[in-house]
């Protein structure tokens, strides 16, 4: 997911400028490899969901990776997992999934450290100088193979032809009589930072088709459409997502769901191969891996999202109901917190500060709303005339009835030695009961054909005859 990063009002090289100062003043910094310090970080990641109405069976937490680009090396320990989550592996690493159930929590804490080539000091250079590097473009045929793939039609036919013709409004050249390294930072300025696309922020994904028709998108979308551009030129390019350490405290919504960032901004964005430099970021929006710390949580050379995964995407927040708190926290801040991460009591009790008051109102709206008792009935009768001239009549009563059964639990919230909250929460199970019979009854009536009428009518005359024939002959 994705939030909506400040854009900046600064040109290009003033920006940069500003990255430097701040990376130059916020981290840590070691002695550098030729083209940029080495900056080094440890953070914590705590990831607290509780989970108010499931439907699906279970999810998945976005888990940092153990991941190496040659410029960035990050290593990731799991400190902590609880509530209904649990720890598979998957290749080389592990995922932490959670079993979803209604009123249930899950949550997970990791531990994170980076090694990263800084290379705000080298992009700084290039944009002062569209010929660096430009002699020095020697890509491993396993990287193109992997990271250069066919660009989308939509950018093929449209965005390089705006592309290019800004490019060359701006700086009087071909996009042929520059360096590659030139030509990948002037893209990403075209795409994250001339206004070509309008930064609008969405929980949902959208189709490349929708962003560059609509010349609207956020960060995943802009470079969605920055990395197509770039396999244009052979640039190898993928997306990086994870989680960008700034200051901030956003409550997101997600259609019936509520997720709250504080110092984790959910971020993609575009890194390079750029030779010599290896893979470089090119994130002119929020500043991952320049200004900013970053967790990588993945990445993406998908050209171009399906609308099955949006459809999908809305279906899941639709049908379930949660709050999640996701937080970065510096190792060196962590005392501050008064958060034991190893402790489940002490991380619930940390992150329903946050979470109390979202819960509550979704407990609320989706679980103790008064439903309606409904009662129906229907009635089917059929008749049937059988050749024996006996009359079957079927009756079948269907009968549904909704029943609503009401549990309460409480939970127990500690929050200091002489604290304490309880939370009740009431819990309807709306149950619907179906109970069908059938009743067959056989009414048999002697249904008399006409023609043994006529035959007793006539013997009847017979008679008649007869006697009046014998009382004649008697009075003789």
């Amino acid at each position: 997911m994705d939030i909506a990063f400040k854009r900046v009002r600064y040109g290009l090289l003033q920006l940069i400028i500003v990255l430097l100062m701040l990376q130059l003043l916020n981290s840590t910094v070691n002695a550098g490899s030729t083209y940029g310090p080495i900056v080094e970080y440890t953070l914590y990641l705590i990831d607290y969901g509780y989970i108010v109405v499931a439907t699906d069976e279970k999810a998945y937490f976005e888990m940092p990776l153990n991941y190496s680009d040659g410029n960035l090396n990050q290593t990731v320990i799991i400190v902590n997992i609880g509530g209904n989550s649990y720890m598979n592996k998957s290749g080389n690493g592990v995922v932490v999934g959670l079993k979803m159930h209604n009123l249930t929590d899950a949550f997970m804490v990791a531990k994170i450290h980076v090694r990263m080539v800084n290379f705000t000091k080298v992009l700084m250079d290039i944009m002062n100088n569209p010929d660096m590097f430009k002699g020095i473009y020697t890509i491993p045929s396993d990287i193109l193979a992997k990271f250069v793939k066919t660009p989308v039609k939509i950018v093929e036919d449209v965005v390089v032809e705006d592309f290019e013709k800004w490019f060359k409004e701006r700086t009087g050249k071909n996009v042929s009589a520059v360096s590659k390294a030139y030509l990948a930072l002037s893209a990403a300025y075209f795409i994250y930072r001339s206004g070509y696309i309008k930064y609008s922020p969405s929980a949902l994904p959208r189709t490349l088709e929708d962003v560059v028709k609509g010349r609207a998108g956020d960060c995943d979308d802009m470079s969605r459409v920055l990395m197509n551009l770039l396999w244009h030129y052979g640039i190898p390019a993928k997306i990086e997502y994870g989680y960008v350490y700034l200051p901030l405290y956003l409550p997101i919504p997600v259609e019936n769901s509520i997720i709250y960032f504080k110092n984790a901004g959910p971020h993609g964005y575009v890194v390079a191969y750029i030779p010599p430099l290896g893979w470089v970021s090119l994130d002119l929006l929020a500043s991952a891996r320049l200004t900013y710390p970053v967790v990588v949580t993945g990445y993406d050379t998908t050209p171009d999202i399906s609308t099955e995964s949006v459809e999908e995407a809305k279906r899941f927040n639709r049908v379930n109901v949660y709050s999640e708190l996701i937080e970065l926290v510096d190792i060196n801040e962590l005392s501050k917190l008064n958060v034991n991460v190893t402790d489940d009591s002490s991380i619930r009790e940390y992150a329903l500060k946050t979470l109390e008051g979202s819960v509550k109102e979704q407990i609320s709206k989706f679980i103790v709303s008064p439903r309606t008792i409904t009662y129906t009935q229907t009635k089917t009768i059929m008749m049937n005339k059988t050749i024996t001239g006996k009359i079957r009549e079927k009756v079948t009563e269907t009968l549904t009835t909704t029943k609503i059964m009401t549990n309460v639990v409480t939970s127990e919230v500690v929050r200091t030695e002489t604290e304490r909250v309880t939370l009740t929460n009431t819990v309807t199970h709306t149950i619907t009961e179906t109970t069908t019979y059938t009743l067959t009854k056989t009414l048999v009536r002697n249904v008399v054909p006409s023609y043994v009428w006529y035959s007793i009518a006539a013997l009847l005359i017979v008679i008649v005859a007869l006697i009046s024939i014998m009382v004649i002959y008697c009075r003789k």
